[in-house]
């Protein structure tokens, strides 16, 4: 009996989201701003970023603004998260 490997889809969150970037036609730096503002949230989430729910997004979001961060400054993080964040059903 011959083993059959089946292999996952060898995208990663990353990939896909620089795929996604891409289709978008997001400039290289847009592209650079947007993965490390995923990295640092993913760093502060302590997982991966598309386990995140609506209330950690919300917590994030508080405690950037808290620490001074710039409305421009939070307005790319949440658009570089809507990327790579799923939707929540209801």
């Amino acid at each position: 009996m011959t083993g059959t490997i089946i292999t996952a889809p060898a995208t990663t969150l990353r990939e896909r989201m620089i795929e996604d970037m891409k289709l978008q036609r997001l400039c290289r730096t847009t592209q650079r701003n947007y993965l490390r503002d995923v990295e640092r949230f993913a760093i502060w989430l302590g997982r991966p970023p598309d386990t995140a729910t609506d209330e950690d997004l919300r917590r994030y979001q508080i405690e950037q603004s808290e620490m001074g961060f710039g409305a421009p400054a939070m307005n790319t993080a949440v658009s570089a998260l809507r990327g790579s964040v799923p939707p929540q059903g209801p």
